[in-house]
């Protein structure tokens, strides 16, 4: 599966080319490489405020080539997005359009890089997070694990005081391409370790937030 980088330096930019037509979401990426229609490809996505990036996977829908004559249309792909990856694009969306501060949804995905180590079955294996939402994560890992398959999750939010442990199993695998990796669920043990996830993610949900502008005082006259 190939990767594409994309930065925009704003949401308006993101919202300009997202494809509203297609069922679950699209997106227009301008590039002059070569792709088939229905080919598998995943899409890293930053921003200024999230520049570790997020990563959505979708299919090319259709394609538009460049031609010999200056067209106002530039050549690239339209994308489409499978109903696996609604959260990550309600996410974007509603990052978007500035609507993280006022909005919160069960389930969504927000981008973050913790160091995780992986046990199971008596083994430690290391990976980073790279997106969490408050029912499980994507790991980035080299070594796979098969699908069902429990773990033990020691994340390192804050590594100055070591990690916090978070039980869980796997519910799919990505072993080959840019970037592979395991779809961890988690299996609270507590109420405590569901909470501590939920506020993980609002968290991460406020620094994407940008301040509001300073107040202007304007003079009092007597």
């Amino acid at each position: 599966m190939k990767t594409i980088f994309i930065h925009y330096n704003d949401g308006a930019d993101f919202l300009r080319v997202f494809l509203n037509d297609l069922p679950g979401g699209g997106l227009f990426v301008p590039t002059t490489e070569t792709f088939e229609i229905d080919e598998e490809i995943a899409l890293e996505i930053s921003f200024p405020l999230i520049e570790e990036g997020l990563l959505i996977c979708g299919k090319v829908n259709w394609r538009r080539s460049p031609t010999k004559w200056r067209s106002a249309l530039p050549a690239g792909i339209g994308v489409s997005f499978g109903s696996g990856e609604r959260s990550r694009v309600e996410f974007l969306i509603d990052f978007c359009k500035g609507a993280l501060d006022s909005l919160r949804k069960p389930g969504r995905r927000v981008p973050v890089d913790f160091k995780a180590n992986i046990l199971s079955d008596g083994k430690c294996l290391v990976g980073r997070t790279k997106d969490l939402s408050s029912g499980g994560a994507f790991i980035l890992t080299e070594t796979p694990l098969k699908e069902n398959t429990a773990v033990e999750l020691d994340l390192f939010i804050d590594e100055t005081i070591g990690p916090e442990r978070f039980n869980g199993y796997v519910v799919w695998c990505r072993a080959q391409g840019k970037e592979p990796g395991i779809g961890v669920k988690f299996d609270f043990v507590s109420a405590v370790r569901r909470r501590r996830i939920s506020r993980l993610v609002g968290e991460v949900e406020d620094s994407l937030v940008p301040p509001p502008p300073p107040s202007i005082r304007k003079p009092v006259r007597v």
